[in-house]
């Protein structure tokens, strides 16, 4: 369990940097000077702007129909290289969108990470960017492996699933807490709310395996 995880640990720290990196990229990503165009996908970590072209809307129910279940809103957009994608959005902005009408795009490193149709908007970090939470997640339990291991047998049993139960739950908030923290900078606030929900918490559980 102990050489479990610490290959856990190396590997989350090894995958999850990278993505730490680009997660605080895209928040401090500014706008793109005006004579750059996004259309180009131009380097760097600056937010490009684009126009396209609605050609049509799409809208798929899952598990329920209209009346509920999850819906999927998406639109087909013409790009100013010709290139004809679907994008998925937001009910405001699938409502407000018309064939024949525009959409602003907003891009970071060659991702659309916003469209925008008449004052509504809608938004979601890059696909790398929203990892980040899983690999600290398995980090989480890689270092939880290696307390565990540290103060007993290593072996596995019946305690190490009970242990293993709120350890990982509070994996999971601090995870949650984590990205929100990343995203918005590192305010006052989330360092409180890390220290309440996850710190503490950690340290008992961490004294119970220790009676």
């Amino acid at each position: 369990m102990l050489l479990l995880g610490a290959v856990l640990i190396t590997l989350a720290v090894g995958e999850g940097k990278p993505v730490y990196r680009d997660t605080v990229a895209y928040t401090n990503a500014k706008p793109c000077p005006p004579s750059t165009s996004a259309a180009a996908a131009p380097p760097g970590d600056c937010l490009g702007s684009l126009v396209a072209e609605i050609r049509d809307k799409d809208r798929t129910y899952r598990g329920g129909g209209p009346g509920g279940g999850d819906t999927t809103h998406r639109l087909k957009l013409l790009l100013p290289s010709e290139n004809t994608v679907w994008r998925r959005v937001s009910g405001p902005v699938y409502e407000a969108a018309e064939p024949g009408g525009r959409a602003e795009l907003t891009v970071w490193r060659g991702m659309t990470v916003g469209v925008t149709v008449d004052g509504e908007h809608s938004g979601r970090p890059p696909r790398p960017v929203a990892g980040l939470g899983m690999w600290a997640l398995l980090g989480w339990g890689g270092a939880g492996l290696v307390l565990w291991s540290a103060q007993g047998n290593g072996r596995p049993g019946l305690d190490l699933v009970l242990w293993a139960l709120p350890w990982m739950a509070i994996g999971v908030a601090g995870c949650v807490l984590l990205v929100s923290a990343v995203q918005g900078g590192f305010q006052v606030e989330a360092a409180v709310a890390l220290t309440v929900f996850v710190v503490l918490p950690a340290l008992y559980v961490l004294t119970l395996r220790m009676r």
